[in-house]
């Protein structure tokens, strides 16, 4: 039961975006329909749609920076020798660090500063809008961080088997 729910907590950005892009798609062909064969469009269709779409670009981002699967240009770094390519992964890890930190805390302080504000047509928190990409960076964050001591640990690691021979 523990290793299931450790499991599902480990996942649950993956549930949470595969979640949202389905809503979002539901929605968005309920509205079409809607529009199209019963002339009468979903007026809270569109801010739905929106909202989920940004719970699935922010949480889908967060999956891939846990993954390393984002767009990267390693071609260079893996000519590289084993050393020095472990001394570049943690420069990049703290200048990733750095850049999600400050975008980590920019998206907490506009979640709180928009707490207060209503979406237009649903008259809804726009916390809904505004949390997604918080937590997103947070979470982001503390991989960075994760990632950026197993690289730190990878480039000690190669001073240690040099003692040793």
């Amino acid at each position: 039961m523990k290793a299931k729910l450790k499991l599902f907590l480990y996942n649950l950005d993956s549930i949470i975006t595969g979640a949202a892009m389905i809503g979002m798609t539901l929605v968005v062909l309920l509205n079409v329909f809607c529009r199209y064969f019963a002339n009468k469009p979903l007026v809270w269709g569109e801010e739905v749609a929106t909202t989920l779409f940004v719970w699935s670009i922010f949480a889908g981002g967060e999956v891939c920076f846990r993954q390393g699967t984002h767009l990267g240009v390693d071609f260079l770094v893996r000519l590289l020798p084993d050393r020095i390519r472990s001394a570049f992964a943690c420069v990049i890890n703290a200048v990733v660090i750095l850049i999600i930190g400050t975008l980590a805390v920019v998206s907490l302080t506009y979640m709180w500063n928009s707490r207060m504000n209503l979406s237009k047509v649903m008259q809804v928190t726009v916390l809904w809008n505004t949390v997604p990409v918080a937590v997103s960076f947070v979470v982001s964050l503390v991989w960075a961080i994760l990632f950026f001591i197993r690289d730190l640990r990878t480039m000690t690691s190669f001073g240690k088997e040099a003692e040793q021979l």
